[in-house]
């Protein structure tokens, strides 16, 4: 049974999104969770500047709209967290998702869109331990004359803030050597032949052959659950299609901070067209869908008016 935050939530548009990860790599296995549309207050949250520019801005919109009870952000697998903000994006302003490509064939830059709808889960190819972990035998690589056996999980959302946040202090070090991979290894590998001490997983893989690395990072970027990252593109200028790779990062949403100003712009037309029938905090509260559905209503109306006045003031005129 679905434990919910706040009842009162369910007063909003809301929806059922399936994780990709089914689910299988939490302890109460939930597939999914239920989601509501994105508000006013969610944007207003994602163009917080000092927010974003400590990270914090997206976890707090994600709780946000999040209807479920014990859902702790920072654990969700990061292909899940995708699912939740491609439903966000597409609910709140529309299926189609403009893109800038220099198109393979012309060379040409220009824009094209493909469709969010059309980004699609990726299966589960092989199945995890009771713990949500997998292990992968190296090809060549043996440790006192034994096979080595590497443990690792999916990626979680703290899990990758932590690796971007050791990256990024790593490349502060201009005399450091790049260490991404093995920072991914130390925050994703749980044992190496059993042993699970930090020290020896960061000592041991720091010293993985190259080919045995590349052989374990294609193996964990295949089991992981998520998004197809894979889209197809049709260049505007030659008509040329090809398939090119999508990451959805803390960008998707496509919200700057000079979106605030667009945002109050619309709480203030439909509260006033509404003649105060819609106060400025319930435009803030509506769906985002919704608010922009009826300023279209309210602009149509406008111009449906507007035409009629003018056709009745053409008449009068020829009389």
């Amino acid at each position: 049974m679905i434990r919910l935050k706040n009842p009162d939530d369910l007063q909003s548009p809301f929806d059922l999104v399936q994780f990709p990860s089914l689910g299988l790599f939490y302890k109460d296995k939930t597939p999914g969770v239920l989601v509501k549309y994105l508000s006013g207050v969610e944007e207003n949250i994602l163009t917080a500047p000092s927010l974003v520019s400590t990270g914090e801005a997206m976890d707090i919109a994600l709780n946000s709209v999040i209807l479920n009870a014990g859902i702790d952000v920072n654990q969700l697998l990061i292909g899940d967290k995708h699912a939740i903000l491609m439903y966000l994006r597409s609910t709140a302003y529309g299926d189609a998702y403009q893109v800038h490509i220099t198109c393979p064939k012309c060379t040409l830059t220009g824009k094209t869109e493909f469709y969010i709808s059309s980004m699609m889960a990726k299966d589960i190819v092989e199945m995890p331990d009771e713990h949500g972990e997998y292990y992968f035998i190296m090809p060549k690589m043996k440790i006192q004359g034994q096979p080595v056996m590497v443990k690792f999980k999916p990626r979680t959302v703290a899990d990758e803030k932590k690796i971007n946040y050791e990256i990024e202090m790593e490349k502060q070090n201009p005399r450091a050597l790049p260490q991404s991979i093995t920072i991914r290894y130390k925050n994703q590998v749980t044992s190496i032949n059993g042993n699970d001490s930090s020290e020896y997983i960061s000592k041991v893989s720091s010293n993985f052959p190259i080919r045995d690395s590349l052989a374990l990072r294609s193996y964990m970027d295949r089991v992981e659950p998520g998004i197809d990252s894979k889209i197809s593109l049709t260049c505007e200028h030659c008509q040329h299609s090809f398939n090119d790779d999508f990451n959805i990062d803390s960008d998707f949403l496509g919200l700057t901070p000079e979106y605030k100003n667009v945002l109050w712009e619309e709480c203030f037309l439909l509260s006033y067209y509404s003649q105060g029938g819609v106060s400025r905090d319930e435009t803030m509260r509506m769906s985002t869908a919704e608010r922009r559905w009826r300023i279209e209503r309210i602009s149509e109306e406008i111009n449906r008016k507007n035409d009629a006045e003018k056709k009745a003031s053409e008449a009068a005129a020829r009389k």
